[in-house]
């Protein structure tokens, strides 16, 4: 976990803390949730780190979100098909020498064919999902846009409403249009700015319709009458527009330069 206090999260896109989460710090748990049932502080400690890495990493993040799996139940499922290894596998020398040490530790009464990922999602079966999982997580979709659509969803983006409550001096005008407070639903919605964007989508891809809020827009997807191919173009174009809105708002920023509305409208097209 030291390595984690290494890498310096400002420099790394959301997404690849998500990917360097489940590829480098999930492996390393992996390694020793299969051999001990880990106590539940060092489980909570782990998921701390991981919180403080990915930015209000939390609860949904296990049920709906980015594939960080949940630790606990990764942990009793590898612990499970340990113990499917010792009733079934006799052969194996490993196993062989536990059984001679402890005969009453061989029993199953599982399923005969044990696997980590199924065990795994039937401790996880009885939460609830949410219905715009698959919208966000299509396969068209890029994960960078789709990771921005999720924290915008959750409501978790730094727009300057939200820092105000951390830093009440902060100018909380949106920078893309000069006129009103940079709220969530005006940045990617009614600012003058993104209306523009969503019009000129609108003409070109005549499913995407006109809403004023994330709940409109994902409802109006999910219910949307069409193919399953159109609704995954569907949502590329929404989650694509997204990012593109939240990335000239970080260039005027941060780096003073500004983008056109039409050129991200020429952008998400292509």
């Amino acid at each position: 976990m030291a390595t984690v206090h290494l890498w310096t999260p400002r420099d790394i896109s959301f997404t690849g803390r998500a990917r360097l989460i489940n590829c480098v710090i999930f492996g390393m748990y992996t390694y020793y949730a299969s051999i001990f049932l880990l106590p539940t502080e060092v489980i909570g400690k782990i998921t701390k780190i991981c919180r403080n890495f990915l930015l209000e990493w939390h609860r949904r993040v296990q049920k709906v979100g980015i594939g960080i799996k949940g630790l606990a139940a990764w942990n009793k499922a590898t612990i499970a098909k340990l113990t499917w290894a010792l009733a079934k596998k006799e052969k194996v020398l490993w196993v062989k020498w536990v059984r001679e040490r402890n005969p009453q530790a061989c029993d199953w009464l599982g399923d005969p064919d044990c696997k980590v990922a199924k065990g795994y999602k039937w401790r996880r079966e009885t939460q609830r999902k949410v219905p715009w999982i698959k919208l966000i997580w299509a396969r068209p979709n890029v994960s960078r846009n789709a990771f921005i659509s999720w924290v915008l969803i959750h409501r978790r983006l730094p727009t300057k409403q939200r820092l105000s409550k951390f830093q009440p001096q902060i100018d909380n005008l949106c920078v893309l249009c000069s006129v009103q407070e940079e709220k969530e639903a005006h940045l990617f919605y009614t600012c003058n700015y993104a209306t523009t964007i969503w019009n000129e989508l609108r003409q070109w891809w005549r499913y995407t319709s006109e809403v004023h809020n994330s709940s409109q827009l994902l409802r109006n997807l999910k219910h949307s009458k069409g193919a399953r191919t159109l609704k995954q173009i569907t949502s590329a174009i929404m989650t694509a527009t997204f990012y593109y809105i939240w990335s000239a708002r970080n260039h005027m920023i941060f780096k003073k330069q500004q983008i056109k509305a039409y050129q991200i409208a020429y952008l998400i097209k292509d």
